[in-house]
């Protein structure tokens, strides 16, 4: 499907270099990305996506011209000033003739709203975090920076997201607790499909959440995959688990469809959650 700035200007996409393979990069500063199955994958040198695909077409496509970026930057995206700067703004790069050459996103600020550490992609080699203007970024990508944060999404193209608290519109990291989410519920026995506050222990809850699509385009056939995690113990994806499907019930479950700009309800999974004991009960196990 051709992919559109939300303002309609059209995005031209290397659609001849989708599927190409990725290589090892001997570069020790190349990022992994971990799937929902817990393997890890190098995201090492490869021509399937550059920089620009990366910061606004997650990995997908190789985006031809940098005037679309700018399109892009216009039409979807607000500038951000000095001291404003957030974890997941975009970061645009310009040479000494105005023309943006590198793009990618704010993956650490100082903490006082200026970027100290940058995730991108180089060309046609890995992906990387970095500073914003390192001793060995390419020096063609120049040293005129600016920062923009995504407003909108573009069209035609998949975007699905289950929100993290009421605000979040989908964009990267919305800034909120993540225990605020409106989409997840939980239905306490006797099940009476009216989410509950808490779940209940030693007893199937009926868990189920709504995903929204945010593109134009219907999107069918996709599934949605349930873990449990305990956050005293951290939410990194190696302390996800993944709650046990059954026949009537899988996980991940689906297939699913859901209509261009709109949302819909993932079928249910049964999770029965046990307590942990306590620390003073495990330290008395291990003494027994």
């Amino acid at each position: 499907m051709p992919i559109y700035t939300a303002a309609g200007h059209l995005i031209e996409i290397a659609d001849d270099r989708i599927g190409w393979p990725t290589s090892p990069d001997p570069d020790p500063r190349t990022c992994d990305y971990t799937h929902f199955d817990l393997t890890t994958e190098q995201l090492g040198q490869t021509w399937r996506y550059n920089c620009w695909g990366f910061t606004f077409l997650p990995r997908r496509y190789w985006i031809s011209h940098g005037s679309d970026v700018d399109r892009i930057l216009e039409d979807n995206c607000d500038l951000v000033l000095g001291g404003s700067v957030r974890v997941g703004d975009v970061i645009r790069y310009r040479d000494d003739r105005g023309i943006t050459t590198h793009t990618g996103r704010v993956w650490q600020t100082d903490g006082a709203g200026h970027a100290a550490r940058i995730r991108s992609k180089w060309g046609a080699l890995g992906e990387y975090i970095h500073e914003p203007l390192c001793s060995d970024l390419p020096s063609g990508y120049g040293t005129d920076l600016a920062y923009f944060r995504q407003k909108a999404p573009l069209r035609g193209i998949a975007d699905l997201w289950i929100k993290d608290s009421p605000g979040d519109n989908g964009e990267q990291f919305p800034g909120r607790p993540w225990w605020t989410s409106p989409d997840i519920f939980v239905d306490v026995p006797p099940h009476d499909g009216t989410p509950d506050e808490h779940p209940v222990f030693d007893h199937p809850n009926r868990v189920w959440t709504v995903v929204w699509n945010r593109s134009d385009q219907p999107i069918e056939e996709f599934y949605v995959r349930y873990y449990w995690a305990d956050p005293a113990a951290g939410l990194s994806p190696s302390d996800w688990h993944l709650i046990p499907g059954t026949r009537e019930h899988p996980n991940p479950a689906g297939p699913i469809r859901v209509d261009g700009d709109s949302s819909v309800e993932a079928p249910y999974v049964e999770w029965t959650p046990t307590v942990s004991p306590s620390p003073r009960q495990r330290g008395l196990e291990r003494r027994r």
